[in-house]
C-alpha cells in the first residue's frame, strides 16, 4: 500500500509539471509570434557596485577567452526553451581556432533568456543589448556546444560572469531609467537603443572603459569610436 501511495504522488507531480510546462509553453510561444513583443517586456539594469566589479573580472579574464571574433548579426534573436540564440556571420577571426571567416553559426549564452514573472515578461541579456541586424560586434566566445543536430554550429560566449562579452562597433546613448528601489527592472522599449543596461553612470562606463580596452587589444581600427562612445 506503501509503494502504491508513493507511484500514485509521484505520477500526480509529474502530470502536475507536465500541464505547467504546456501552459508555460504555450504563453511563451503567444508572446514572441508577435512581432512587437519586445515594446512589453523588461529587463534588468546592473547595479554599480556589481557592474564595476565584474567589468574587472572580465579585463582579467576576456583576453584567455579560447576564441574572440568579430561578426555581424544576420538573423533576429531566437527565444528557445530557457535560452535564446542569434545567428551570425564570421567578418573575422582575431584569436583561436575552429572558426572560419564567412561562416554562419549560432551564438548563445547561458542567461540569455525569456520568462514570465510579476511584471509579464522579462529577457535576460546579460546586461547587454541584444545585437541590431547586420551591425557587427567585437565577442568572446568559449567554443562549440550541442545543437540538438542542426546544421548551422552553436557556440557559446565566454566567462562566467553575469555580463555578456558583446561589444558594438557603433557608438550608442546608453540611458539610465530610475528605478523604484525594490527592483532594477525597467521596460526595455526604454532603453531599447542603449548598448548596455546599467543603474548608474558608474556603471555604463566600467562598460564602456572594458570596451575600450578590447577593442585596442583585438581591433585597433575600431578603438577611435570605441574611445568616442563614451561621449
Amino acid at each position: 500500500m506503501k509503494l502504491r501511495g508513493a507511484l500514485i504522488v509521484t505520477m500526480a507531480a509529474f502530470l502536475l509539471a507536465a500541464c505547467y510546462g504546456i501552459f508555460e509553453k504555450r504563453t511563451y510561444t503567444d508572446i514572441t509570434r508577435d512581432a512587437s513583443y519586445l515594446e512589453t517586456v523588461y529587463v534588468a539594469e546592473i547595479p554599480e557596485n556589481f557592474a564595476l566589479s565584474c567589468c574587472e573580472e572580465l579585463r582579467r579574464i576576456l583576453p584567455e577567452a579560447p576564441i574572440v571574433m568579430k561578426v555581424s548579426a544576420v538573423g533576429e534573436l531566437e527565444h528557445l526553451a530557457r535560452t535564446s540564440r542569434q545567428r551570425v556571420k564570421v567578418e573575422a577571426v582575431f584569436q583561436g581556432e575552429g572558426v572560419r571567416e564567412g561562416e554562419e553559426l549560432y551564438l548563445t549564452e547561458s542567461r540569455w533568456n525569456l520568462y514570465p514573472n510579476l511584471y509579464g515578461f522579462s529577457m535576460d541579456r546579460g546586461f547587454v543589448n541584444l545585437m541590431d541586424t547586420g551591425q557587427p560586434y567585437l565577442v568572446f566566445v568559449e567554443g562549440q556546444v550541442d545543437g540538438l543536430g542542426e546544421r548551422t554550429p552553436v557556440y557559446e560566449l565566454y566567462g562566467d560572469t553575469v555580463i555578456a562579452p558583446v561589444f558594438s562597433y557603433r557608438t550608442h546613448e546608453n540611458r539610465i531609467v530610475e528605478t523604484d528601489g525594490t527592483s532594477t527592472y525597467v521596460p526595455y522599449h526604454e532603453v531599447s537603443g542603449n548598448e548596455f543596461f546599467a543603474e548608474t553612470q558608474a556603471g555604463v562606463d566600467a562598460f564602456l572603459m572594458l570596451k575600450e580596452e578590447m577593442f585596442s587589444l583585438y581591433d585597433s581600427s575600431a578603438f577611435g569610436a570605441a574611445v568616442m562612445s563614451r561621449y
